[in-house]
């Protein structure tokens, strides 16, 4: 194999001309222009056999190229032209490269260079005699540079349009004459468009370059991921058309120092590994068959050489690096689009100078950020999940010559967000880190020339190296107490590395809002000494642990802080310290053991570890590890573990919460005043909000509070603070104004309320505020303390007496609260019928009664409401009264109805058995089914005179039925009920079943179940014998009670 260039045609063109502006002088300056023109120019991969090229694999389309050679022939007195200006253009260029390429050329390449190569001790003295004739020169320029004037002495300037080059994962086989690469090989393709080079070299050696590139794309081009993620770099697509990709500035001065400036813009990174791992395989792969063995020790002895003779260096280097706007992305899974991806944007800027004396690096990147979100930019609005919160990170290194170098690493806040969504992207690019097996033709191990006479001394097998021996009696032995550090030398290496704060916070998805649920606040100061010794490391870290409570909205203290001596508190402290004894004279007996003169003794001496960490603390660490926080950390698990095996999921769409809701329900109008942390309303007037009973008010956190801190996260000391600033104004018309309502903690709170009038002077009213926190938002229903709550399945009317009339006021609908009006609960009595043909009850609900008996040990009261007609059975309920459970109180508590009137059926029965049952009251005509594992509630219930009868349908064959009293000295808990079984021809059978009774909670709650259960699982059908010797087939999957 070689590689076969056709040069293609060329045309040159002479020409002189005057140069223009000379035409005055006494001798014209003359300018010598050469116009070059390549065309057609091709590189191929040939096949060459007896001279004759067999076949090819075309490498370089035909390209074709432009150059313009100007010499200004009068360069030593006219000096407005530069002596030499080249211009050239270089259009459109197409390669085609595959692992046979590869090798090839870096073959072709290696042998080229490694020809030629002269010993070192040539090159150092030629390297003497360029340095005496540099120094020469420069004297020489010195004495006369105030009479020489400086001029243009190169000008150069050429264009590149593009440059395209396709990579292959296999190379065409140029034995069978095929040398054509076919589409479905295709691996990737980089492009460079638009690269421009523009350098203007004057006759003291200072030089002046300009680089600029427009873009440069990296395609993935394999055939199955037409669908997936296929551009690997380039220019981000909202860039500017005319803005450029990179930025080269060289400045090369008289005396010798360089300042380059190299600038990046809007360049977009995406980090598909299994991508990048498949095409650095096939590189490395051509680059090592590209190397012969020869060459490689060569190649070694060259560097051992260099290593040797390497002198200071004299280069006076200033490097400035910027990038702006760059974006990396990590894919979960590049085989599709619609992925999800890690995206990381920052601004970095670096400089460094580099001389004789020093070198020092000083730089960093500002406002680093992480997000997860979709891959397609069109589907990322509203779906933005922050992993690192914008951040910023310095870095300086420090290395005079010949002494040690010190660095210098901090960071200001470092704030982490992990979630189930980061978790499974980061899962799902791991599993593309292992690339898939390039198919590689199989070939025959035979080889072709296994028939051609070859000389021994040309083969590399394995059996004919010289392998060097030595006797093992020549090894010199060393005693275990011969092993010996060296001396504790330092070097002076020092590394400070410095986290002002590092938190991390794992949250979950709750709904379509991110939720924490355990954070970690820490501050690093970590000091590193002679790394490339014995390392020494030693590092302070203060830690706060804590986790959210979802019940209370706020930070529970997981790592409880310690309290300060003279108040308040401070985080738990850690110690970290670290030695390195890779510097040990002789590690080869440290496993050995010397034995003394004496059998009966044996002493073993081992060597120092090889490294020792000992981590301490002075502190007692305390753990708080609640109910809550294990249920927590239990859910914590589960959605994390759900993530791992899930791999690719769905990022929901954010929507907007507000962080405080109000609710009117005190049945008059109410006046807002939101506090600080809160944003006033644009239609609030004098910064009051006025709700109409029944209304709503949404308050959202004010700017001012989101600049302090629009994503920090929250620690116990901090959140506490914030969390008092969470105040509102309230008040009730009529009455005067409630101030600093605090928010911050959840439970019931009762205010009493001050009258504007005297005439309301003469009675206490109060208000109760309920507060409740759904993850860090925070609901507020402002209502009088007199509830009632409704655990009939049907809604219940509420009525009072208003001019010797009713009047409703309001529904309490199934398993729901009502909150009695404000005046009403304070005032006036309740009456309530269910929704449908009742009359109202007949005696009033009035909450000092119910409390009065309630002492007097009755736990309910019962109720009954007729039906319109006669001769039906009435409904009937009972009332049972609870406390409000209240967090505070302000004020007095002893006269206000801070109580909840449940109303409860006089009966709950439920259904314990594996078949359903069938239940009729007396004084219905309704037949109630009431499922496995149901429940129902009986309504028309007068304890004592009501009678049930109760069906088991077809079990057996035969219809059961049972009949009882409902009263109120039934047995408790547990008694029989008989079931009468008939069967035509035979006598009844009786069946009995268990119930279980419970009064405790101001009802009768009542279950019919059976003690027995015989479950037929063996796959067959089984003859049971009932009493009075009765057989029943037992089918499979069948129970008998």
């Amino acid at each position: 194999m070689a590689i076969y260039a056709d040069l293609g045609e060329l045309f040159v063109k002479n020409s002189f001309t005057i140069a223009a502006g000379s035409e005055e002088l006494t001798v014209p300056a003359v300018v010598d222009t050469m116009d070059i023109v390549l065309n057609n120019v091709k590189l191929s991969r040939a096949f060459i056999e007896d001279g004759e090229v067999k076949s090819e694999s075309l490498m370089l389309e035909p390209a074709n190229m432009q150059l313009q050679v100007q010499r200004n022939l009068a360069a030593a007195y006219f000096t407005k032209l530069p002596a030499i200006a080249v211009n050239g253009k270089l259009q459109a260029v197409d390669m085609h490269i595959g692992p046979d390429d590869i090798a090839l050329a870096f073959g072709v390449l290696n042998e080229n260079l490694n020809e030629g190569q002269t010993i070192p001790d040539e090159v150092t003295q030629l390297e003497d005699e360029d340095k005496d004739k540099q120094k020469q020169d420069k004297d020489r320029d010195s004495e006369g540079g105030d009479q020489k004037q400086v001029s243009s002495q190169l000008s150069l300037n050429f264009t590149i349009e593009s440059v395209g080059v396709s990579m292959y994962q296999k190379s065409a086989d140029l034995t069978t004459c095929k040398g054509v690469q076919t589409a479905t090989e295709g691996l990737g393709r980089l492009t460079v468009h638009g690269l421009e080079v523009e350098a203007d070299m004057l006759t003291d050696s200072s030089l002046t370059a300009h680089m600029h590139l427009v873009n440069c794309v990296l395609d993935d081009i394999r055939p199955e991921r037409v669908d997936g993620v296929t551009r690997m770099f380039g220019r981000q697509a909202k860039s500017d058309e005319e803005s450029q990709m990179m930025v080269v500035k060289v400045d090369q001065r008289s005396n010798g120092s360089v300042i380059i400036v190299v600038g990046f813009n809007d360049v977009q990174t995406c980090v598909c590994v299994e991508f990048l791992m498949t095409v650095s395989q096939i590189f490395l792969k051509g680059l090592e068959d590209g190397q012969s063995a020869e060459s490689k020790k060569k190649k070694l002895e060259n560097v051992a050489d260099n290593n040797k003779s390497a002198a200071p260096t004299t280069l006076d280097l200033s490097l400035h690096l910027k990038v702006e706007n760059p974006e990396i992305i990590l894919v979960a899974d590049s085989s599709r689009k619609d992925t999800n991806c890690l995206v990381m944007r920052s601004f970095g800027d670096m400089r460094l100078r580099m001389n004789a004396d020093l070198m020092s690096i000083n730089g960093g990147f500002s406002q680093v950020s992480i997000n997860a979100c979709p891959y397609l930019v069109e589907n990322r609005k509203g779906k933005l999940r922050s992993v690192l919160i914008p951040c910023n990170m310095g870095f300086q290194l420090q290395a005079p010559t010949g002494k040690a170098q010190h660095i210098n690493v901090s960071f200001q806040e470092v704030q982490v967000n992990i979630s189930p969504e980061t978790v499974s992207i980061l899962a799902a690019a791991a599993q593309g880190l292992t690339p898939p097996q390039v198919d590689e033709e199989q070939s025959d191990d035979v080889s072709k020339d296994l028939w051609n006479v070859a000389k021994v001394k040309d083969q590399n097998f394995w059996f004919l190296r010289e392998d060097i021996e030595s006797d093992v009696d020549d090894l010199p032995l060393k005693a275990p107490s011969d092993v010996l550090l060296l001396p504790d030398q330092s070097r002076g290496e020092e590394l400070i590395f410095t986290v002002d704060m590092f938190a991390m916070k794992i949250e979950t998805l709750c709904g379509s809002k991110m939720v924490p649920m355990l954070s970690a606040e820490a501050k690093v100061d970590a000091f590193v000494k002679d790394w490339s010794t014995r390392m020494k490391m030693e590092s302070t870290i203060t830690l706060m642990v804590s986790s959210y409570n979802e019940k209370t909205a706020c930070w529970d203290p997981l790592l409880e802080p310690l309290e300060k001596a003279n108040g308040g508190h401070r985080p738990w402290n850690l110690n970290i310290s670290m030695i390195k004894n890779d510097d040990i004279s002789d590690t080869s007996s440290s496993t050995g053991t010397s034995t003394t003169t004496s059998s009966e003794e044996e002493s073993v001496e081992l060597a120092p570890p090889l490294l020792s960490i000992t981590v301490s603390s002075v502190d007692t660490m305390e753990l708080t590890v609640t109910k809550s926080c294990l249920n927590m950390l239990m859910k914590l698990s589960e959605i994390f573990s759900e993530a791992l095996e899930k791999g690719h999921s769905e990022i929901q769409k954010k929507t907007k919460e507000a962080a405080c809701t109000i609710t009117n329900s005190i049945g008059v109008s109410i006046y807002i005043t939101p506090g600080k942390y809160f944003e006033i309303p644009d239609y609030a007037k004098d910064g009051r909000v006025r709700l109409q009973p029944g209304e709503n008010l949404t308050l959202d956190v004010s700017q001012q509070m989101s600049m302090k801190s629009p994503t920090r996260m929250h620690s116990i000391n901090r959140s506490a603070r914030e969390q008092d600033q969470q105040t509102i104004d309230f008040q009730v018309e009529g009455f005067k104004e409630v101030r600093s309502v605090v928010l911050s903690r959840v439970g019931h709170i009762l205010y009493n309320l001050d009258p504007t009038t005297k005439q309301k002077a003469d009675m206490l009213l109060s208000v109760a505020l309920e507060i409740e926190a759904q993850m860090d938002n925070r609901f507020i229903v402002i209502r009088s303390p007199l509830q009632m709550f409704n655990h009939f399945s049907i809604p219940i009317e509420v009525y009072i007496n208003e001019n010797n009339s009713k009047r409703k006021i309001g529904v309490v609908e199934p398993g729901k609260r009502f909150p009695v009006p404000l005046y009403v609960a304070h005032t006036q009595d309740l009456f309530v019928k269910p929704e449908g043909e009742y009359k109202l009850c007949t005696k009033a609900i009035a909450w000092k009664e119910l409390i009065a008996l309630k002492k007097q040990g009755k736990k309910y009261v019962s109720y009954s409401c007729d039906w319109k007609e006669e001769g039906f059975t009435p409904f009937c309920f009972n009332a049972i009264t609870e406390m409000d459970k209240l967090r505070y109180v302000k004020g007095s508590s002893i006269q206000s109805p801070k109580y909840i009137i449940h109303l409860h059926p006089p009966v709950m029965l439920r259904n314990l058995l594996p078949y359903p049952i069938y239940f009729t009251l007396a004084g219905t005509d309704k037949e109630v089914c009431v499922e496995k594992a149901g429940q129902a509630s009986l309504l028309h219930v007068v304890m004592g005179k009501t009678m049930l009868w109760m069906t088991i349908k077809d079990y057996m064959n035969m219809d059961w039925q049972g009949e009882m009293t409902m009263r109120e000295t039934l047995k408790t808990p547990l008694s029989q009920w008989g079931f009468r079984g008939a069967r035509q021809g035979q006598d009844n059978v009786w069946l009995e079943v268990g119930v279980w009774a419970d009064y405790s909670s101001g009802y009768l709650d009542m279950a019919i179940y059976s003690p027995y259960w015989l479950v037929n699982k063996t796959e067959q059908t089984l003859r049971y014998r009932l009493p009075l010797l009765m057989k029943v087939n037992f089918f499979y999957q069948s129970t008998l009670l």
